[in-house]
């Protein structure tokens, strides 16, 4: 094969290329890309680069591992970063100036800055604080369903074993709505006569606003 060398020392423009034919170089030098050489004119020993097709694959093949290999320790590092978990409004952490929701005793919903007052105390001791206007105006929706759930429920006989007393649960895994039947082991909760009306009472209603009322204590 071709073997181009160039002789070494601070010759500048006296500088040659000399093209010399061997009969054989080994495999692991055609990977490295480089061999060794005794120069014939000076006897100096020079690196010799080898120029071949195979030896320029080789180091396109490296150099794409090596721009591989950091990308995927790349992204270990970011997969390994940890991402802070989004901060939850908490009412009572409100300091003066902070803004926050409520709904007036007309069913109307407003803004307000904290200033500490007994009336802001008040709002927050009764559960009439929110962290905007919307989630103000969702409660009020919400209270207005609980009640006409509440009209349509009935006060069970415990008493009477053969009585149905029907009510509502909530899957947390499979996420559905459930009517269930029972006749003596009392439990708190809205109860119903009969499988229909439970099932009128919660007609429409979602999930989210099921689970809203329930953890909120509104049925």
């Amino acid at each position: 094969m071709d073997i181009q060398y160039k002789v070494g020392g601070n010759s500048g423009s006296n500088t040659r290329r000399y093209t010399q034919i061997i009969g054989r170089v080994s495999r692991d030098n055609v990977y490295r890309g480089e061999s060794y050489k005794r120069c014939p004119i000076t006897g100096t020993i020079l690196p010799i680069k080898i120029e071949n097709e195979e030896s320029n694959k080789m180091n396109s093949i490296k150099k794409i591992r090596e721009n591989l290999n950091k990308a995927l320790e790349g992204i270990d590092a970011l997969e390994k970063q940890e991402t802070p978990a989004p901060k939850k409004w908490d009412a009572s952490k409100l300091v003066d100036g902070d803004r926050y929701s409520y709904n007036d005793s007309f069913g109307g919903s407003y803004s307000k800055t904290w200033r500490d007052t007994k009336y802001d105390t008040h709002r927050l001791k009764t559960g009439n604080v929110f962290e905007t206007k919307e989630a103000a105006e969702y409660h009020t929706f919400t209270i207005d369903v609980a009640w006409s759930i509440k009209q349509r429920a009935f006060e069970p006989d415990w008493d009477n074993s053969h009585q149905d007393k029907w009510y509502v649960s909530h899957h947390h895994i499979l996420h559905h709505t459930r009517f269930n039947s029972i006749h003596t082991s009392e439990r708190s909760g809205l109860y119903f006569e009969t499988r229909a009306i439970a099932e009128t009472a919660f007609e429409g209603i979602s999930d989210k606003d099921f689970l809203y009322m329930m953890r909120n204590r509104l049925i």
